[in-house]
């Protein structure tokens, strides 16, 4: 009997989060034999490891053994690509104002990844500390990326200082 062989077996590769296979895929396997000693089956996959859009590895295994224990086995890696961090867009730079120009409340924030496969993004309101009248003080807006944005966590945050001054003429 000839040996077992899988047609068309699938090469490891790289992929994207918008790629990552939902179920496993089978194989045929055939040995193109004659009536009588003809091998021609699928095959189902062993999988192991996962991917999310943060990176990771699926792998594949394929094993065959046939009447006359000979085992065939093919293995595919998806290294699926991490995307790119969230980053917060255009925020704005610490300012000095003058008592009668304090800001009422700090600006929405949007954030993206830059994706347009596997987007993240969010828009995010400040947290305002501190105050500020005409003797002074100072103003701070602070921007955090909640989890739910389903983000790494390590996404700079930016604050935005305003400090008032008083002018007397």
């Amino acid at each position: 009997m000839p040996p077992a062989a899988f047609v068309n077996p699938p090469p490891s590769q790289n992929i994207t989060c918008d790629q990552i296979p939902t179920s496993a895929p089978t194989l045929t396997v055939t040995n193109n034999g004659p009536t009588g000693c003809n091998i021609n089956q699928t095959v189902t996959p062993v999988q192991s490891g996962n991917g999310t859009i943060c990176g990771g590895t699926i792998t594949y295994t394929w094993t065959f053994t046939d009447q006359c224990n000979r085992t065939i086995t093919h293995v595919q890696n998806l290294t699926i690509t991490p995307l790119p961090p969230p980053a917060f867009v255009n925020p704005p730079a610490n300012i000095t104002v003058n008592c009668d120009q304090i800001p009422a409340a700090g600006t929405v924030l949007s954030v993206s990844n830059g994706s347009a496969v596997c987007p993240i993004t969010a828009m995010v309101t400040p947290v305002q500390t501190g105050t500020a009248d005409m003797c002074g003080g100072v103003i701070t807006y602070t921007w955090t990326l909640p989890t739910s944005a389903a983000a790494p966590s390590h996404i700079p945050k930016p604050l935005r200082s305003i400090l008032c001054l008083l002018l007397l003429l």
